[in-house]
């Protein structure tokens, strides 16, 4: 069981071995399904075609998406004039391409490379249902899906033999996971399906959009409850481990870890993993993380998901 009070950060990076997009390549995700007349996310906003002024608007978002090059669409959006239809339209195409996503038989896979959350399961697996509850884990993610919940329901309704709504609910009261961005709803594994068959219907995608949030929004109070309970979780913790994160500035900003560990976080740990980053990337890292927290220590390993929690928990 994992006792030390621990949050884990979660990233897209950390859904990458489950088949999810990085930022980078939902960019690419987000243009076909905006391109007319084909495109899934087109058809719905624009009532294949329809519409013409949403069609219009989406034709301006796709040029501009197209010829601007980002890292990822929060990346693109980064601007003081985004609009709520942009944010409509974003969020309506990101939700239409995860919504046609079958990651359960992912889950399942016992050789699956860079399986983390087997790992997390076998770092937080007791004898008893009494001892799964002495785990002190709790988890703030950055991704819509629902990868993890899913994954423990599985688990813990086969290993204690309990239902699948029991073995959810009793995850839920161990471990708690804020969705900062918010999530796509409705968790596809209890209806022992993936989020669609294949090709997300307009009332599905329509209502998983309005789940989902962006981190430059207009309206910035949609941030504001995910946030605040972020805070609680992260000020309870003595370990605060990233995974498969980014690290943009912004959203490490919001997660205001300073406030949170006071007065005596100097005697807490800040680790992360940061596959990919030149050795320019993480000194220019840890310089900001110690400049955030007053001088602790963030400990960067160059390790994928699974292989840095066999380092860190």
């Amino acid at each position: 069981m994992i006792t030390t009070p621990t949050v884990l950060v979660v990233g897209a990076g950390a859904s990458i071995p489950y088949g999810f997009p990085s930022g980078h390549n939902m960019v690419s995700k987000v243009l076909d399904t905006l391109k007319a007349p084909n495109g899934d996310a087109w058809r719905i906003l624009s009532n294949n075609g329809t519409e013409e002024e949403i069609s219009r608007e989406i034709e301006r978002f796709h040029e501009r998406l197209a010829h601007t090059y980002p890292a990822s669409v929060d990346d693109f959006l980064d601007d003081a004039q985004t609009s709520e239809v942009e944010v409509r339209i974003a969020t309506t195409a990101i939700a239409t391409c995860l919504l046609g996503k079958d990651f359960l038989p992912t889950l399942r896979d016992r050789e699956l490379e860079d399986h983390w959350l087997g790992l997390l399961w076998q770092k937080m697996k007791g004898r008893r249902i009494n001892d799964f509850k002495s785990n002190r884990v709790h988890i703030v993610t950055y991704n819509y899906d629902l990868l993890i919940e899913c994954f423990f329901q599985e688990v813990l309704a086969a290993q204690y033999r309990i239902a699948q709504d029991e073995a959810l609910t009793l995850f839920q009261k161990v471990t708690h996971i804020t969705h900062v961005h918010g999530d796509l709803g409705d968790l596809p594994c209890a209806r022992g399906r993936p989020y669609s068959n294949g090709r997300a219907s307009f009332s599905e995608v329509s209502a998983a959009a309005q789940h989902l949030s962006l981190l430059h929004m207009p309206d910035r109070t949609r941030h504001e409850k995910p946030y605040s309970k972020s805070y609680g979780l992260i000020g309870n913790a003595t370990r605060l481990l990233f995974m498969g994160f980014g690290y943009h500035h912004e959203n490490v900003r919001r997660l205001n870890i300073r406030h949170a560990w006071r007065p005596d976080f100097q005697e807490h740990t800040i680790a992360g993993s940061t596959f990919g980053l030149t050795d320019r990337e993480l000194h220019t890292l840890r310089e900001e993380f110690r400049s955030e927290l007053d001088g602790l220590t963030f400990e960067g390993h160059r390790l994928k998901a699974h292989d840095f929690l066999r380092e860190c928990l």
